[in-house]
């Protein structure tokens, strides 16, 4: 079920009816948008009087949903979403290709596979790095990484930077 809240609805207001869900033990998902936030029902919502909802003051309409990932389908909301990682946009016809290795081994491999992945298209390298790697490879492998992830050819989603270049500086920002 999909609930879309009117502009007049206050906090207080939409967490009382989030409430009142949640006490019919199912769960709740609040969309925050720009004009109307709206409130998606996680469930069986079938339990629930929609007439009732739509008769609330803070309530526009009400729309009832049976088709599975409301969140991800276009019932909940007409707009492309369109990620953005670190000036790479996906979505929204936006088409980007990520690639690598699941496990980052050593410096060569990283900057071959990244001169691979840059020169078949890719917009985005990622690598996998497992904590429990660095337990039997020690601090090497992982200033290996970090020096690795600021190649040319290699991207770093900006979320983690900070840290990448923490990690590759020996914990100095």
């Amino acid at each position: 079920m999909i609930i879309v809240l009117k502009q007049s609805a206050t906090p207080e207001q939409t967490e009382d009816l989030r409430c009142w869900i949640r006490c019919h033990d199912l769960d709740v998902q609040t969309i925050m948008g720009e004009h109307q936030n709206v409130l998606v029902v996680i469930g069986d919502a079938g339990r629930l009087d929609g007439a009732y909802i739509e008769d609330l003051d803070t309530v526009e309409y009400v729309k009832s949903v049976s088709q599975p990932y409301k969140l991800a389908g276009r019932t909940g909301r007409a707009e492309d979403t369109v990620v953005n990682v670190g000036g790479v946009k996906i979505g929204g016809g936006n088409f980007a290709i990520i690639a690598g290795p699941c496990s980052v081994e050593s410096s060569r491999q990283m900057q071959g596979i990244a001169a691979a992945v840059k020169d078949a298209g890719a917009a985005i390298l990622r690598g996998g790095v497992l904590p429990f790697v660095f337990v039997f490879a020690g601090k090497r492998r992982n200033k290996t990484a970090c020096h690795i992830a600021f190649a040319d050819a290699v991207f770093v989603p900006g979320a983690r930077r900070k840290r990448a270049a923490a990690a590759c500086s020996g914990g100095q920002k």
